[in-house]
């Protein structure tokens, strides 16, 4: 894969992962006073769409996306690389740790339905902020920097 070829698939992934990200932001801003069950219904699907397109994402980035790639463009960043994957590990972990908890809430448990959102809502904004420092690396990785004005 060329850099155009990995830029452009890289963005493609982050706009999905980006319109799952809204929607879920969206339902777990509030809970609701009333029909807990069809809002964690939702909530629970919304969550697992996010989860398999999420692991699915950091699997294909770690075989056959930009890792590879720029530590060859690259070596210097090879730290960078290893450091992003360490917190792809850890993101799965967080993720699977909500996967885990999430069934075994019951629309009556308020202090746990509350829980879980901020959970989820800190795992969304850890994912927001990798995906930048990944977008940030990419761009240090395939941009020559010769030094000379335009």
């Amino acid at each position: 894969m060329n850099a155009k070829q990995l830029a452009a698939w890289i963005k493609e992934e982050q706009e999905k992962i980006s319109g799952i990200t809204r929607q879920l932001m969206e339902k777990i801003s509030i809970v609701p006073r009333i029909d807990h069950d069809r809002w964690l219904a939702d909530v629970r699907a919304l969550f697992e769409h996010y989860r398999a397109h999420t692991i699915r994402h950091i699997a294909l980035e770690e075989q056959d996306g930009y890792l590879t790639p720029v530590t060859e463009a690259r070596p210097f960043l090879s730290k960078e690389v290893d450091r992003l994957q360490h917190e792809h590990r850890e993101m799965i972990r967080l993720i699977d740790a909500v996967h885990r908890d999430l069934p075994g809430i019951q629309a009556g448990d308020l202090l746990l339905l509350r829980d879980i959102c901020h959970r989820i809502q800190d795992v969304l904004q850890y994912m927001e902020h990798h995906e930048k420092e990944e977008t940030l690396l990419l761009m240090s990785a395939f941009t020559d920097d010769t030094g000379e004005k335009d």
